[in-house]
């Protein structure tokens, strides 16, 4: 239980004492219960956009609009209300580690998917000014099994009844324009790209709305409804049919089971997966893929629609 000397919030006294106070107590409730959904560091000051918006929030969700005034007072209702959540067994909420969460990028297949071919150079599209990729071309891809669950500890295998399987695409077709234009045989324009074999401690990255860092360029991040508008795709590892966000989902619940539920919020969560390195990516080799070119090129001395790209690029 914590006592304040002065009001806290809007319009408030505001003593730097009493609003670490506040601040303190905000991050023991949990975010479904009107706490902090971010956690707020030691010796935040005082701001009306961090400190008055958490105290409305919070009096929002428990007083619905009767005394929401973003002040909590000394001996008051939303003083008392905070007290009451904060139970002990909250006060770890942001200091218990994660468990060890293991992807494995398996060479099991299992259906196809068709991509875009897709160029790492870049382009001013004069239409709008845009700086793109070109994306020439229609290609059949394999889809891979991407296996998700808790570490068994030896961050080899994982626990048995853990492991949830995502349909992904795992390797793309990068176009070499300069291969085109330099005469050279249509083989040379187009190779297989995927990420590298190895094993990788993810990052939480922005790309997309929420991704996760391999090494460099390659990433886990979300991929294509089949049957859509295909993707472009150069190697990512890129979950099909909204498999990214139950991914995600997954990841966060198995590194803090029921606590992720009622007291972290995702973007918490993600951090502190992020930080601890308790999320890894084993890619294990695979042979090279069938994958034939759906786009006929002959009429510019390309690949005919049903050739087999034959380059190899990254990823074996």
């Amino acid at each position: 239980m914590i006592r304040i000397d002065f009001p806290v919030g809007y319009k408030a006294k505001n003593a730097k004492r009493d609003v670490d106070k506040i601040h303190d107590i905000l991050n023991k409730i949990p975010p479904m219960q009107g706490g902090a959904p971010v956690y707020i560091p030691p010796n935040t000051p005082y701001s009306p956009e961090l400190t008055d918006i958490h105290i409305l929030s919070f009096q929002n969700k428990w007083f619905k609009g009767n005394n929401c005034d973003a002040v909590a007072s000394p001996g008051g209702a939303t003083l008392r209300k905070m007290n009451e959540l904060a139970r002990p067994s909250d006060q770890n909420r942001f200091t218990m580690n994660p468990e060890k969460v293991l992807a494995i990028m398996s060479d099991l297949r299992e259906g196809s998917a068709t991509i875009k071919g897709y160029s790492r150079e870049k382009f001013t599209d004069p239409r709008d000014g845009k700086i793109k990729h070109r994306t020439p071309g229609l290609f059949s891809v394999p889809l891979y099994i991407l296996k998700v669950g808790r570490d068994a500890g030896d961050g080899q295998t994982i626990v048995e009844g853990t492991e949830s399987w995502y349909h992904v695409l795992r390797f793309g077709v990068c176009y070499h324009p300069t291969a085109q234009e330099a005469g050279k045989h249509h083989s040379e324009w187009f190779s297989i790209e995927g990420p590298p074999c190895d094993t990788f401690v993810l990052k939480r990255n922005k790309y997309l709305n929420g991704s996760w860092l391999l090494r460099g360029d390659f990433l886990i991040h979300t991929g294509p409804d089949i049957g859509r508008e295909p993707f472009g795709s150069l190697g990512c590892i890129q979950p099909v049919n909204g498999g990214m966000r139950r991914l995600d989902e997954t990841v966060r619940k198995l590194s803090f089971g029921d606590r992720f539920n009622s007291g972290i919020h995702a973007r918490e969560a993600d951090e502190r997966i992020s930080t601890s390195g308790s999320f890894r990516c084993i890619v294990e080799p695979a042979p090279m893929p069938i994958v034939r070119c759906l786009t006929d090129f002959s009429a510019v001395k390309g690949p005919r629609v049903g050739s087999v790209v034959t380059r190899r690029g990254t990823g074996f």
